[in-house]
């Protein structure tokens, strides 16, 4: 592999590290991460671990601790079954937040509780297996953390994601990402 640009990494991180804040005197996040997804339940039976990429933007009232966060996630998760046959799941969340974020720990420790709107794809090479398009109430409780930075953070994210209704879809992402915006505390 020829990188064209060596120093382009390491500019970049002298920038987000050295910069002064983005949007200083805005209590807007935007955030993007990726992760695992690890599946839970009946999931769990049929689906190995698979990936997860989330973005989102959260706004804070304040200095209080409470704040509004939008968040989108994909996930995707595959299973090669024991005759040889692949089988994937795709799933999207578009979830609204509410966050809550503790006072003076550091790093900076948070919780979530979301509703939204769940999508589940399957499909497999297995002629036995009827693919599945649902969409459904989505659910999602989660912690993190924050180690900020001078004009960026980083986050560690564990989220417990369920689609409401017969035979629910569960799983757990665990992301770790980028914060950046006036809100990044």
């Amino acid at each position: 592999m020829h990188l064209r640009r060596p120093g382009a990494g390491l500019t970049a991180l002298v920038v987000m590290f050295t910069a002064p804040p983005l949007a200083a005197q805005s209590n807007t996040t935007w955030l993007v991460g990726a992760g695992l997804s690890l599946p839970a339940g009946v999931f769990n039976a049929y689906a190995n671990n698979g990936s997860d990429i989330t973005a989102g933007w959260e706004h804070r009232f304040g200095k209080h601790p409470f704040a509004v966060r939008l968040d989108l996630s994909y996930a995707t998760n595959t299973d090669t079954t024991g005759i040889g046959f692949h089988e994937t799941t795709h799933l999207i969340n578009a979830m609204a937040n509410v966050v809550y974020h503790f006072q003076g720990a550091r790093p900076r420790l948070y919780a979530l509780l979301g509703v939204g709107h769940f999508s589940r794809r399957f499909s497999s090479d297995d002629p036995n297996d009827a693919p599945i398009n649902d969409s459904r109430l989505g659910l999602q409780v989660g912690e993190g953390l924050i180690f900020r930075f001078r004009s960026a953070a980083i986050f560690v994210e564990g989220r417990f994601v369920t689609g409401v209704g017969p035979q629910p879809l569960r799983f757990f992402p665990v992301v770790v990402g980028i914060r950046f915006g006036g809100g990044t505390q």
